[in-house]
């Protein structure tokens, strides 16, 4: 699925960012994750380390955070690089959510794939 982002205000941009990193911060620890099959298939351990990797990430710039919202980062971890993604659904994960900003309104979805599934 892919989701356009519309222009929000900066009161938006900065409450989506403060929530994205509380969701970042969970990875593993109940937040929704999704791994392609490439990363599901990575023994027990790298995949520990990819999930601390993501928790603690906070390599954001403007090249790879144009938006401002930390949803979206790369990185490298045991010698691989890895891509991590958040998407924004509304409560029935059928649609997109209208408002990141709004938990109410808004679940969300990190995944995490090689650059190359990208």
């Amino acid at each position: 699925m892919s989701f356009a982002k519309t222009m929000r205000s900066r009161h938006e941009v900065e409450r989506t960012r403060v929530l994205n990193d509380a969701f970042r911060i969970m990875v593993g620890r109940g937040c929704r994750t999704c791994l392609t099959s490439s990363v599901a298939a990575l023994p027990r351990r790298e995949r520990r380390l990819i999930r601390h990797a993501i928790s603690t990430f906070d390599d954001f710039t403007e090249e790879n955070d144009p938006t401002g919202e930390r949803d979206f980062g790369t990185f490298e971890a045991f010698g691989q690089r890895f891509v991590f993604k958040i998407d924004y659904y509304a409560p029935d994960m059928k649609r997109e959510s209208f408002d990141p900003s709004d938990n109410r309104v808004t679940r969300r979805v990190l995944t995490v794939m090689k650059p190359d599934e990208f």
